[in-house]
């Protein structure tokens, strides 16, 4: 059920993207997202938001963030909202 529900998500997730005309999609294969040991779409949103966190600060400051796994869900959605309502991103 839970793989289901991880797969529906990212399905939705690459309609958008190509929706949007980007040419990004994330693998659909249950396996492939074991590997990296997610298996819930919570799962699979935290790593986008770890991602996504990751590249803006490195982008800003030129290293990355330290034990950003470490990180609370609010700590990150912090991070990302001060990069982004601050006006640090273009």
């Amino acid at each position: 059920m839970t793989q289901n529900l991880l797969f529906l998500h990212i399905d939705a997730l690459n309609r958008k993207l190509e929706a949007s005309g980007s040419s990004c999609s994330y693998p659909l294969s249950p396996a492939y997202w074991e590997e990296w040991g997610i298996t819930t779409p919570a799962q699979f949103d935290r790593m986008l938001a770890e991602e996504f966190l990751s590249d803006i600060w490195k982008d800003e400051n030129g290293y990355r963030p330290r034990n950003i796994q470490d990180w609370t869900d609010e700590e990150i959605k912090e991070a990302i909202d001060a990069f982004t309502k601050e006006g640090k991103m273009e």
